[in-house]
């Protein structure tokens, strides 16, 4: 039999972005640690960054063809982007070369469970298992998953049983039964199977997040508190927990809550970029600007510069009267970045903001004007746009917006509103009373 290797095209952009095989294998070191490679492949694929997964599969595969891992990671990357095709001619490669051992499989298990082909999947489980991986958990895991996202717990647990039975059941196979049980809201059923798991010895940080995550959405909230303490307590920790945590306390209304458990996040080290992210919106919702200014500035410095950070602290700036600083920052941002459209409209709105706060009322009614002609109505920036055109207008004397447009913002603003929170809404129902106080002075 001759190898096959995989085609450069299927793990880089272009074959002429990475070059020639041989080229590429001169330029780096044969000593590329896979396994480190691997690891970062898998935390990009978990960010949804597909494309940089994809990179960095490049790397070991233009090295190594014929590494499994790799393979099969491939093999999932085009799984979750959706190209179903391109993952069964890699999964066809690999078996070709030997390389589908019970992790390939899974992965393909995994693609065709994303494309809603359940009965697919189950045939490729079965395959799996005649191909010498009968004991493998990691098929077992990646079928149990695939029911629970086909909204089948009954069938999952059937499997999770058959495992259990064989004395097989590790801590993977408890969270694929677990997130089965949390996609299909199951929530005694995954309070039994938590129990069972500390009986089997299979408690872990990913069981206590999925229960929490669980309990929250059935509302109870004190029974997700007490996880998060008891996880915390017995360190089964991890940035996601916290984060998860966070925001249950902050849709619940708590913000001193969730600050004082993005604190403990810091100081027990479980702050990763993301966390720190919710920082600084925590401490912009609470008005603790010198604290975002501090969390910003904690964050990698790659991280700082890009585009959503840079509005984001410009935003808090304003908050804290720097307004020449933040308008900078904004402009700085519109002349010389490529920014996405919604960038575009987040920053020319939180620019529209900094100089209605700073004096400048009819520069920034002009520029939200602008912003409430180009931008579409269901923009996540549309609302709050409205509500600095409205003030803008108030700051002017009630000039340049006649009935008609006022009556469509008070519409507007009145379907939005069931949704708000925070400061977005206090600006809503005061932009609200604006119109309507005008609208009562016109009589």
């Amino acid at each position: 039999m001759v190898n096959k290797r995989i085609p450069p095209a299927y793990f880089a952009k272009d074959t002429s972005e990475a070059g020639s095989g041989a080229s590429f294998r001169s330029s780096k070191p044969l000593t590329t640690d896979y396994l480190q490679l691997s690891s970062l492949a898998k935390r990009l694929i978990l960010e949804r960054k597909y494309e940089k997964a994809q990179q960095i599969i490049g790397i070991i595969l233009f090295e190594n063809p014929f590494e499994k891992t790799a393979t099969a990671l491939l093999v999932k990357i085009y799984g979750c982007m959706g190209k179903f095709a391109e993952a069964q001619e890699i999964f066809r490669l690999a078996k070709e070369n030997g390389l589908a051992d019970d992790y390939t499989y899974g992965c393909m298990i995994s693609a065709f469970s994303k494309a809603g082909q359940l009965d697919r999947a189950e045939a490729f489980f079965k395959q799996g298992l005649m191909e010498a991986h009968s004991s493998s958990t990691k098929l077992y895991c990646a079928m149990i998953t695939a029911y629970g996202t086909a909204g089948k717990p009954d069938e999952a647990r059937a499997l999770f049983d058959c495992v259990l039975k064989g004395n097989h059941a590790d801590k993977q196979v408890f969270c694929a039964m677990m997130e089965a049980y949390v996609g299909t809201g199951l929530l005694q059923k995954a309070e039994e199977l938590f129990i069972l798991a500390i009986k089997k010895d299979c408690e872990c940080t990913n069981l206590y997040y999925s229960l929490i995550d669980i309990n929250n959405i059935h509302g109870k909230l004190d029974r997700a508190r007490q996880l998060f303490e008891t996880a915390l307590e017995r360190s089964y920790m991890n940035p996601k927990t916290f984060r998860l945590i966070i925001k249950i306390n902050e849709s619940h209304g708590d913000l001193e809550e969730a600050i004082r458990i993005f604190e403990l996040a810091l100081r027990y080290n479980f702050a990763d970029e993301n966390t720190y992210r919710l920082g600084a919106h925590l401490y912009y919702l609470a008005g603790m600007f010198d604290k975002v200014e501090f969390t910003f500035d904690s964050l990698p410095v790659y991280v700082q510069n890009t585009p959503d950070i840079l509005i984001n602290r410009a935003d808090a700036l304003r908050k804290n009267k720097d307004y020449p600083r933040a308008i900078s920052i904004l402009r700085g941002l519109l002349e010389g970045s490529a920014l996405t459209e919604d960038e575009r409209h987040k920053c020319n709105t939180v620019l529209a903001y900094a100089l209605k706060d700073s004096g400048k009322a009819a520069e920034s009614f002009f520029l939200f004007e602008r912003l409430a002609k180009e931008m579409p109505v269901d923009s996540v920036h549309f609302p709050r746009a409205i509500c600095g055109l409205v003030f803008a207008w108030h700051a002017l004397g009630y000039g340049h917006l006649d009935r008609m447009e006022l009556s469509f913002f008070l519409d507007t603003l009145e379907s939005f509103k069931t949704n708000a929170r925070g400061n977005l809404l206090e600006d809503m129902e005061c932009a609200i009373g604006h119109i309507e106080k005008y609208f009562d002075f016109c009589k």
